[in-house]
């Protein structure tokens, strides 16, 4: 495979409009709740792929279809299917009853 890995935006750099002030009372979901959000293609938590897409296109508009598990990004391209970093979820051989 050997594709990009999402780099995820830090409290140190989120660009949030709350950064610097004190004593505010608003909630950051990066600087406060970690929510991962890679800094190069802009995809997030569950619509997180495989690989980093990359940048320069609106992947968040493919983001149902990833949290679906209908198409991920791996090995340099999309690809149908659930994405890899859920297929252990789905794996017959994991299930027990």
């Amino acid at each position: 495979m050997g594709g990009r890995k999402h780099v995820y935006r830090t409290p140190t750099d989120c660009r949030c409009r709350f950064q610097g002030r004190d004593g505010y009372d608003d909630y950051c979901a990066v600087c406060d709740g970690g929510l991962a959000v890679c800094k190069v293609c802009g995809l997030a938590e569950g619509e997180l792929t495989t690989e980093c897409p990359g940048d320069g296109k609106p992947w968040h508009k493919l983001g149902d279809a990833v949290r679906r598990g209908h198409i991920d990004f791996w090995d340099g391209r999309w690809v149908r299917g659930t994405t890899a970093h859920l297929r252990h979820l789905f794996d017959p051989a994991r299930l027990t009853l």
